[in-house]
């Protein structure tokens, strides 16, 4: 049985809006990162979507931004990219 299969997407969206909720963020505060098919919905929902460098071209068409790669610390370089305001809520 294929995790893949089973919506994982969906189920990151919805951890990403509970843990939202848990912390009192708005919507409009969360950033989603991601790199396959399976991080669509997340990359959708947030106010500001993140596609690694190395994403499938679905997930980078709906991104905001693109990062680095998977494996060269993407989510420390969208930290990074928040603090030099290259990445910025609207």
């Amino acid at each position: 049985d294929d995790v893949e299969s089973r919506g994982l997407g969906d189920v990151y969206k919805r951890q990403l809006m509970h843990l939202a909720d848990l912390m009192n963020v708005d919507r409009s505060n969360t950033i989603g990162i991601g790199d396959n098919e399976n991080d669509l919905a997340l990359v959708k929902m947030a106010n500001v979507g993140v596609a690694v460098s190395n994403a499938v071209d679905e997930v980078k068409e709906v991104a905001d931004f693109i990062t680095v790669d998977n494996n060269s610390s993407a989510v420390a370089a969208v930290i990074y990219a928040l603090d030099d305001e290259e990445i910025k809520f609207e």
